[in-house]
């Protein structure tokens, strides 16, 4: 499809000259617009576009002009859990932006969206903060779009090279003392058989107990197999999934966990993932005892992992506080915002 000089297609993975443009591009703007943050590697995106989908598939579309490639696009459609939902990333080259080309690649993945009966669209955006280089030009053109904020969240980072271990050894001691009856286990993907029914009950629970603010997400069944096909998909992908679990001695139940992520290609930053714990065994301080076991697994699985990511809900004090004391600093602002589909 074209509109004046724009050529909107889809992303062929064969077609080497114009993947090698994407990832140009891709690169292109991540340092352009989020230099201080983290951004996918080239070997996530390519294997993020040729594996095999799971519960989520990943259409991607790029924009040419005169044949190069300025600007591209990426739908999530969510095939198992909350179906009514669609997800979209834009991208536009920094030399080749206000020409209307994001507006058109958003509609793509729009229609797309109605084609297969979704109702509503979410995208992330950073928002402006001190020091963060975000100008938010972003937000401004979701809102232009009818695109409305629904959640708030505050992008964290952790520097590990100048992590005090011996503070996090105090905090950790501390900890302990009042987790009696429960003991910590770390491992990499995938789960041990014994603990993967409870993982599948902690992962339904991030769709409820987490703060929400007007995102349209429902409420999840997360069974064994889903467990399975996401720990299949994040291999696929290359990514190394670890984590860390609090069993419940007397009863073998999964108390709490979190997890860690590390992408392909990269040895400077990891990302991390849900943590979480069982409302029927809080107040023992296992959430702080399993992000801080998980982040000594990351060290010894990529010792040259530098910095590690987090969001939170800014109403999310508990966890905000959690990651305060592990060393974790303020770095930006993101918000989700979504759309409604008539």
């Amino acid at each position: 499809m074209t509109n004046g000089q724009l050529e909107i297609s889809a992303l062929d993975p064969l077609d080497h000259d114009t993947v090698d443009q994407w990832l140009e591009l891709c690169q292109t703007v991540d340092d352009h617009d989020f230099a201080n943050f983290e951004t996918p590697s080239e070997a996530e995106l390519l294997l993020g576009h040729m594996a095999r989908p799971e519960e989520v598939r990943r259409l991607h579309w790029v924009g040419s002009v005169d044949g190069s490639v300025v600007s591209c696009a990426e739908a999530r459609l969510y095939d198992a859990d909350n179906t009514h939902l669609a997800g979209a990333t834009v991208k536009v080259h920094p030399d080749h932006r206000r020409k209307g080309y994001a507006r058109l690649l958003l509609g793509a993945i729009e229609d797309q969206a109605r084609r297969e009966e979704r109702t509503t669209v979410v995208s992330w955006f950073l928002k402006p903060y001190e020091g963060s280089g975000v100008d938010g030009h972003a937000v401004g053109f979701a809102a232009a779009q009818g695109y409305g904020p629904t959640l708030e969240t505050a992008v964290r980072r952790v520097d590990l090279l100048e992590v005090k271990e011996d503070r996090l050894d105090a905090l950790y001691r501390e900890a302990l003392a009042k987790a009696e009856g429960y003991r910590i286990v770390s491992f990499p993907d995938p789960a041990p058989d014994e603990y993967a029914e409870g993982i599948a009950y902690l992962e339904g629970r991030m769709y409820t107990d987490m703060p929400l603010g007007d995102m349209d997400l429902q409420p999840a069944e997360i069974t064994v197999e889903k467990v399975r096909a996401r720990e299949r998909q994040a291999r696929r992908r290359g990514l190394l999934s670890l984590r860390t679990i609090a069993v419940h001695e007397e009863t073998g139940t999964v108390a709490a966990m979190s997890q860690l992520e590390t992408a392909p290609g990269d040895e400077l930053i990891a990302r991390q993932g849900d943590t979480i714990a069982d409302p029927d065994h809080r107040g023992h301080r296992l959430g702080l005892l399993v992000k801080i076991a998980n982040q000594r697994q990351l060290r010894s699985y990529r010792p040259r992992i530098r910095y590690v990511h987090t969001g939170n809900a800014t109403v999310n004090d508990h966890m905000v506080a959690v990651n305060e004391a592990m060393g974790y600093r303020m770095l930006g602002m993101a918000e989700c915002y979504q759309k409604e589909l008539a």
